[in-house]
């Protein structure tokens, strides 16, 4: 456990400390850390809720791929790049590196462009369950999580082809991730043939990719009488209820673009929606507020602007949450377990 903590302790230090470093000596440090939590979630051993799953996963079907049949494949990207690491012979931890590369960049860029000034504080917020937990667990979700929050970022700016390429990709990892893209659609809704192109092909493929898992989605989460359940999945979901009320009580200090701000409320509304299903159904809750977690991020990481005086304050402040977030599922989740202790090839080999 000391290693995790030993992260979240660093990130605390950063996300506290007034100081600023010069624009190359930042750059340095950050390319050194995000390095470093590339290493640690993709090179880990026997670590992560699904780590058999994956394992297991990798030995059967690596080496089975080819276009068809389509309805073959559980997340047409993934199989695709097991695929590819067996050919290269790096086995499962190639597999996992590479993913988390992808994942340790597409949140990095996601807290470049919202958190700004604030960067190190949106790394810490995503630290207890994004990184911990998703990332280290759920390997084809983190990848596919990354993948929507880059494509989020050129939402932002307008860059629509751009935004559909990573939202396609998205949805070739994990079809979970369908769930969020027509929000951020109708956030930038634009009454014009590019736009309504857009939003067909999006919504079409996001059809064909599901269809053929309809029957186990609903056996293994839509069912009352489910075979998975999530005890966590109320907190995290009121973590993400309380950051989008925030925003709206102080919408003129911490406003975004006007499709951001649109994104955050149909975001809220959905979430307090989902409030009402998550005692019979709260797996499928679980796995499909993951996608919105990205409002703890963005809010909780400029809430200082309330009163920007006091930044440090307010970063201390979100910072003793997080700690107890952290602390509380150690403790007291049922499958921490499966984290504890870390593993890694590296130090196995040394």
């Amino acid at each position: 456990m000391i290693i995790y903590w030993t992260f979240f302790i660093v990130l605390s230090i950063f996300s506290i400390s007034p100081l600023k470093l010069e624009n190359e000596l930042d750059k340095l440090l950050k390319l050194l850390f995000l390095t470093i939590l590339a290493i640690f979630i993709g090179l880990r051993h026997e670590v992560g809720g699904d780590w058999d799953i994956y394992k297991y996963d990798f030995k059967k079907y690596s080496k089975i791929f080819s276009l068809y049949p389509l309805y073959f494949y559980k997340d047409f990207g993934y199989e695709f790049f097991q695929y590819l690491i067996n050919k290269l012979h790096f086995e499962v931890y190639g597999l996992n590196l590479i993913q988390a590369l992808i994942f340790v960049f597409g949140l990095s860029r996601f807290c470049k462009v919202f958190a700004n000034d604030n960067y190190w504080l949106a790394i810490l917020i995503s630290f207890p369950y994004l990184i911990t937990v998703v990332a280290m667990g759920f390997t084809r979700q983190s990848t596919a999580l990354a993948l929507i929050l880059i494509a989020i970022t050129y939402f932002k700016d307008n860059k629509f082809m751009i935004f559909f390429v990573f939202s396609f990709c998205a949805l070739l990892f994990h079809k979970s991730s369908s769930i969020i893209i027509p929000f951020i659609l109708l956030a930038g809704f634009k009454f014009n043939l590019k736009y309504m192109l857009l939003i067909l092909s999006l919504f079409l493929i996001s059809i064909l990719l599901i269809i053929p898992e309809i029957q186990r989605i609903e056996t293994g989460y839509i069912t009352k009488d489910s075979i998975y359940t999530s005890k966590g999945a109320i907190y995290r979901i009121l973590l993400n209820i309380t950051s989008g009320i925030i925003f709206l009580i102080f919408y003129k200090k911490i406003k975004f673009e006007k499709e951001i701000n649109l994104l955050i409320i149909f975001s809220l509304i959905f979430n307090l929606i989902l409030l009402f299903f998550i005692n019979d159904y709260s797996t499928f809750v679980d796995r499909i507020i993951i996608y919105f977690i990205f409002i703890q991020i963005i809010v909780f990481s400029r809430l200082f602007y309330i009163l920007p005086k006091f930044k440090v304050l307010f970063n201390v402040f979100i910072t003793i949450i997080y700690s107890l977030v952290y602390f509380v599922w150690f403790n007291f989740s049922i499958h921490s377990y499966a984290w504890l202790p870390y593993k890694n090839i590296l130090i196995n080999n040394i």
